[in-house]
């Protein structure tokens, strides 16, 4: 899936509204952004004065969000919407902000990953943040898209079932690709390896949404 060229700005004043009209006010939203291919920026201002349940809210503002493709990205200054995805059990792809994000070239991310959960996670959260991604679950999947696809970013589980995630990076390079990598692993690495394969971060799983941004951000 292509990244949308474009940012549509959807903001909405919660103060004494009740969920259902800020939501009702979101979707009529929401479709024009769907309508112009554009990747909708839904900016929450004055959540901490709703007029009703935030919690309520959130579980719905969940599904709406999850629904909608392109996925939308959350502008909240308070934090209340960031410390409920952050805690919500199981990890949700949805991007929280603090401000509104800057329009910027999206970046093409290859997520190498053997379980298909991980994966979808990873290459939702990625999108939902405006780039492309790019998912391989092995290391010939991965060297397939090396071959066919510009990459400048690649998450790599090191445990693949055909070989050691090492593999994808002496492929990339045997092809004069010198791309930044950041692990993705349930356990430490060791300082030398790091340096050997070119993994400039490390991600420990269970995965958290702030970790996987961040990583996207260097």
């Amino acid at each position: 899936m292509d990244a949308p060229n474009s940012q549509h700005i959807i903001r909405v004043d919660c103060a004494g509204r009740r969920g259902e009209e800020v939501l009702a006010k979101l979707r009529e939203a929401l479709a024009k952004a769907a309508a112009r291919r554009s990747r909708p920026v839904i900016v929450l201002l004055h959540l901490a004065r709703l007029g009703d349940s935030l919690m309520a809210l959130f579980r719905e503002l969940t599904a709406l969000v999850m629904r909608t493709e392109p996925r939308p990205v959350l502008v909240d200054g308070s934090r209340y919407a960031a410390t409920f995805f952050e805690n919500v059990p199981g990890a949700v792809p949805i991007v929280v902000c603090e401000d509104e994000p800057a329009a910027a070239a999206p970046r093409h991310v290859l997520v190498v990953e053997d379980s298909v959960d991980i994966l979808e996670f990873l290459c939702h959260l990625i999108r939902s943040a405006g780039h492309q991604a790019f998912g391989a679950g092995s290391v010939a999947g991965a060297v397939d898209v090396l071959d066919r696809e510009r990459v400048d970013l690649i998450f790599l589980d090191l445990k693949l079932p055909d070989g050691h995630g090492s593999e994808v990076v002496r492929q990339a390079r045997a092809r004069g690709l010198e791309i930044p990598v950041v692990a993705v692993s349930g356990l430490p690495l060791d300082p030398e390896d790091s340096r050997r394969f070119g993994i400039r971060r490390t991600i420990a799983k269970p995965l958290h949404v702030r970790e996987v941004l961040n990583a996207l951000q260097d």
